[in-house]
C-alpha cells in the first residue's frame, strides 16, 4: 500500500508541481467557481460543483478503504474491510434501496461517491449508481473521486454503462500522476466526464 508522509520535502514537492500544472492553464480562461479561487474550471463548471455549491449534493462514503494514506485526507483510512456506506453525517446505509429513501427524502439533485478509494468496492458503487438511476432516473447528477490507481479502461466503461456522469481524479494523491486520466482523454466517451481535483 502506497503512503504519503507530511514532510517539508513532500509538501514543498506537491506544491510545486501543483503550480506547474495550474501554470499549464495559463493559456487558456480558467475561472473560479468561488470568491475565494476554489473550484477552477474552463468552460462549463461541473453540474457536480454546481450542486455542492447550492448544497443541494449528498456524499456517499461507499467504504473507508484506500490505496494511499494521504497526510492531507480527514478520512480514518485504518479500516481493513469494507464498512458500511455512510454520509458525512455518519448516517449508515444497510442497502442501496436505504440510500435511495434518503435521497428521495432530503431531494438532492447531486450525488458524490467517495470513499476511501471507491475503486477498492467498484462492485457496490456501480450496484448504488444503477439503483439511482433506475428508481430515480437521469434527474440526478452522479460522480466518484478516485486517486485513480486502480483505474481502467474496462472499470471505466462499466461505470459509464451503469450511469455515472463524472469522475474526478485527485492528482497530490498520486504525485499528480497523469495516466489515470489519460485513460479518459483516450477515448472521446469519457472526456465530457473527466474531472481534476488537486
Amino acid at each position: 500500500m502506497a503512503t504519503s508522509r507530511s514532510t517539508e520535502t513532500t509538501i514543498e514537492t506537491a506544491n510545486a508541481k501543483k503550480k506547474q500544472f495550474f501554470n499549464c492553464f495559463k493559456s487558456q480562461a480558467v475561472y473560479y467557481a468561488l470568491d475565494n479561487h476554489s473550484k477552477p474550471y474552463t468552460n462549463d463548471l461541473s453540474p457536480g460543483c454546481k450542486t455542492c455549491i447550492n448544497g443541494t449534493w449528498s456524499c456517499l462514503f461507499i467504504n473507508k478503504m484506500c490505496t494511499r494514506n494521504c497526510f492531507y485526507c480527514p478520512q480514518d483510512r485504518t479500516e481493513k474491510n469494507e464498512s458500511l456506506p455512510q454520509t458525512d453525517q455518519h448516517i449508515q446505509f444497510a442497502s442501496a434501496k436505504e440510500y435511495i429513501n434518503y435521497l428521495k427524502t432530503f431531494h438532492f439533485e447531486g450525488i458524490g461517491i467517495s470513499g476511501g478509494e471507491p475503486f477498492l468496492a467498484l462492485g457496490r458503487v456501480i450496484e448504488y449508481i444503477k439503483l439511482i438511476r433506475d428508481c430515480l432516473g437521469s434527474q440526478h447528477y452522479i460522480w466518484i473521486y478516485t486517486n485513480g490507481d486502480l483505474v481502467t479502461e474496462d472499470k471505466l466503461k462499466r461505470l459509464k454503462d451503469a450511469g455515472l456522469n463524472e469522475i474526478r481524479f485527485d492528482l497530490s494523491a498520486t504525485d499528480y500522476n497523469l495516466k489515470p486520466v489519460a485513460l479518459c482523454w483516450k477515448a472521446p466517451v469519457y472526456k465530457k466526464f473527466l474531472s481534476i481535483t488537486t
